[in-house]
């Protein structure tokens, strides 16, 4: 149970806190780039076993509205090395960022994962999901970002 103010959760109708991050490969994401695009922002770790069952979902999701303007980022706290072996050994083409420094995890308020946020084109965080939630309720919950 979200407790306000201890989760993501405050985050709700309010700007998403800007932060910058490295993918896997070494680019460099800023968020407030990506406005314009609706974003669907995960947090995961190899070890969480909700992560894993939920992470192919958010990969279809990804292949699904790439070409419809939708940014699909993972976020990961466990080095590059870990999250790409797990990300490859799996099959699962999600774009993932390095948060190894707990920047994002820290913004968000991260207290438990899979943790997911979608953010809308002028940036502002319209859905809040935390722990797993199947391919059909994070579809549904594009809705809100005009998907």
């Amino acid at each position: 149970v979200p407790i306000p103010g201890q989760s993501g959760s405050f985050l709700l109708n309010h700007p998403a806190p800007d932060f910058e991050l490295k993918t896997l490969d070494g680019e460099r994401i800023r968020l407030s780039d990506l406005r314009g695009h609706p974003v669907l922002l995960t947090f995961w770790a190899t070890w969480c076993g909700p992560c894993r069952r939920e992470l192919p979902g958010v990969a279809k999701i990804h292949e699904a509205f790439k070409d419809k303007g939708l940014v699909v980022l993972g976020v990961n706290d466990e080095g590059k090395g870990t999250a790409r072996h797990f990300l490859e050994k799996a099959g699962l083409p999600l774009s993932t960022l390095d948060d190894s420094g707990l920047k994002a995890h820290r913004l968000y308020r991260i207290r438990s994962i899979p943790a997911t946020f979608l953010i809308d084109k002028d940036g502002k965080i319209v859905r809040f999901f935390s722990g797993t939630k199947d391919e059909a309720t994070l579809r549904s919950g594009l809705k809100s970002v005009g998907l």
